[in-house]
């Protein structure tokens, strides 16, 4: 929201105020006060009707007692004189600081649990008092009214006056009542209760309350307010002295803070993985029993990992083999299938997606969305099995898959599901080289990310636009595009798409002539690739590798290599686009007969075999001239 910096009343304007509230101290023959009443008040408007008030019930000596002061002082002279307005008006006064203590808003209600020692007549007299002397204002005319003050300043005046120890025993007060029945203050939100609590010093309550908070801001999908509350939660943790309740309280907020920062920052960033990182450790000294509570924890720990290959998810399924829970063991399936996906073992991925989706039904994966990655597991078992449906050579049922992981994450409502959904269904459009498809969902990425803040998002779908350009006849602007998405991509995100992305970025090198650096690209993905885990794309990076040193004239035995280690890994995936397309390069540069029989009944049978209803490639990729 916009601020507006008003500008203070000159002297003429302050003189006409001043004869607009208080005529009889306005004229001519007061000048004298009119220039103090300006000096103090600095041309405050509330100043100004605090002090008119004030000198209409204190004629005497005026002159005195506002002499001495000067501009730097207006805010103590207008305390001063507030807190003596109060100070007559007998126990209208202790009412006011129970409701400066409220905030605000406050009704008859939550003041009698503030103000005990006063009957419920003295309350409502009090608050008569307070409107008719300028604090307070009824916010809610008819029916039980609700009250509020007239000014923000006011009531931050009045709250500062008063003694630490009283604050601190009246947002005691408050949080004890309104904790047991929220219906005291409905306007009260969580991390407003949690503020109060930390004010009365209560602090492991505030920080429980702040988690709440924070885990309700998630599932709405107000990211940055989450995760300002749930940070907020961390910090107050240094404050708790006893260890163990201090770990406890540390991976509570940790819980609902990682999938925040994995979905607006990316899983690679360093929030992100420093996160994850110091909570298994803080986890893994919790008791045994404790570990499907932390569960989450280790979760987020495996999926920050830059290294895809396993290790961690082991770690991961070892300290919790014996935990007898539906929702820790989907949980556990949906790091299986993902790793299962990374290594090209597409039948499997498809397998534990179709046992994790029968657990999913029977845990609380609805409710912990926000929870596991930043999205909910059935979204992302959907996407998944689309995914491996696609290089087993089903493009029907693959889309048909998209499609439902695209609803439900709908469905959920929740922001970081949608981004899933959205980046899984980009990179199948991808995979099928279906621009105009691709350029609606990257639509959908832009417009996610106009209500939301998602750097990885932007990322992406600069990345897959800057390719669409390529494809477009656009390749000098596509290809910086993508570079920039590139880098960005770096910082944020996993690596595990990188090999399709530096794939897609070699395309664009070569159709500029850059072909050493499109060799060197794909050189760098393929060792990543083999390093990191992220072996499904492996084949049709050693397929390009070799259609760029045909284009080249490198050596037959290089070539051949190149398309042989293509081959191999497609067969050994199942991975049915990479077969037919590497052996159909083979059979294109014509060279080694021997490696060409070795496979012909293989990738006859695939082509056989693949699932009618939609294209597997809707716009094949021009050949390369060699």
């Amino acid at each position: 929201m916009p601020h507006i910096t008003l500008k203070p009343l000159d002297r003429e304007e302050t003189r006409q105020a001043i004869m607009a509230m208080r005529p009889e101290i306005g004229s001519a023959a007061h000048s004298e006060l009119i220039s103090m009443v300006e000096e103090v008040t600095g041309g405050v408007p509330l100043f100004i009707e605090e002090i008119c008030q004030w000198i209409a019930e204190n004629a005497a000596s005026i002159t005195d007692r506002l002499a001495p002061a000067g501009s730097s002082s207006r805010i103590s002279v207008f305390e001063g004189i507030l807190q003596a307005r109060l100070e007559a008006l007998g126990p209208a006064k202790d009412v006011a600081r129970a409701a400066a203590v409220a905030g605000n808003r406050f009704n008859l209600e939550l003041l009698q649990k503030l103000s005990p020692e006063y009957s419920d007549e003295t309350i409502g007299n009090a608050l008569d008092t307070l409107i008719e002397a300028g604090f307070l204002i009824r916010v809610r005319p008819s029916g039980e009214p609700d009250y509020g003050f007239r000014h923000a300043l006011i009531r931050e005046t009045i709250y500062n006056a008063l003694l630490r120890r009283r604050r601190q025993a009246l947002h005691q007060s408050l949080f004890s009542a309104v904790g047991r029945d929220r219906n005291l203050a409905p306007w009260l939100g969580t991390a407003e209760l949690a503020e109060h609590a930390e004010r009365a010093g209560l602090i492991e309550e505030a920080i429980d309350q702040f988690v709440i908070a924070g885990t309700e801001s998630s599932s709405r999908s107000a990211m940055a307010e989450a995760r300002q509350i749930l940070e907020h939660a961390l910090g107050l943790c240094e404050r708790v002295a006893a260890t163990d309740t201090r770990d406890a309280l540390r991976l509570s907020a940790m819980v609902v803070l990682g999938p925040i920062l994995t979905a607006v920052e990316g899983p690679n960033s360093a929030p992100a993985r420093k996160l994850y990182e110091d909570g298994v450790v803080i986890a893994r000294r919790r008791p045994v029993a404790e570990r499907a509570k932390w569960f989450p924890i280790y979760w987020g720990w495996w999926f920050t990992d830059t290294v895809m290959d396993g290790e961690r998810a082991e770690v991961v399924l070892s300290d919790l083999r014996d935990v007898e829970d539906a929702e820790v063991q989907l949980q556990a399936r949906h790091c299986v299938w993902a790793i299962d996906f990374n290594l090209g073992r597409h039948d499997r991925c498809i397998a534990a997606v179709d046992v994790g989706l029968s657990l999913y039904e029977h845990g609380q994966g609805k409710a912990n969305a926000a929870l596991f990655g930043g999205h909910d597991a059935r979204v992302c078992g959907l996407a998944h099995r689309a995914l491996s449906l696609w290089f087993v050579g089903k493009p029907a049922s693959a889309i048909h898959s998209m499609s439902e992981a695209r609803s439900w994450a709908q469905q959920t409502g929740h922001a970081g599901s949608i981004a899933h959904a959205y980046l899984n269904e980009a990179m199948l459009h991808c995979y099928r080289r279906d621009f105009s498809a691709l350029r609606s969902v990257i639509a959908d990425l832009r417009h996610l990310t106009e209500r939301h803040h998602m750097p990885a998002l932007v990322a992406a779908a600069q990345i897959f636009e800057g390719w669409c350009d390529g494809n477009a006849g656009q390749v000098e602007s596509g290809r910086e595009k993508m570079r920039q998405g590139l880098g960005l991509h770096g910082e944020l995100q996993t690596p595990e798409d990188e090999p399709v992305y530096c794939g897609m970025l070699a395309e664009l090198l070569t159709r500029t002539a850059e072909v050493d650096e499109a060799l060197a690209l794909l050189g760098s993905a393929a060792a990543q690739a083999e390093a990191g885990g992220s072996r499904f794309w492996l084949a049709e990076l050693y397929r390009r590798r070799a259609e760029l040193l045909l284009l080249q004239g490198d050596a037959e035995a290089d070539v051949i290599a190149a398309l042989e280690k293509s081959i191999a890994i497609a067969a050994e995936q199942s991975a049915v686009p990479f077969l037919v397309s590497a052996y159909e390069t083979l059979q294109s540069s014509g060279l080694s007969p021997e490696l060409s029989s070795r496979y012909r009944d293989r990738v006859e049978r695939a082509k056989s075999a693949l699932e009618p209803g939609a294209a597997l490639i809707v716009n094949p990729e021009p050949a390369v001239r060699h």
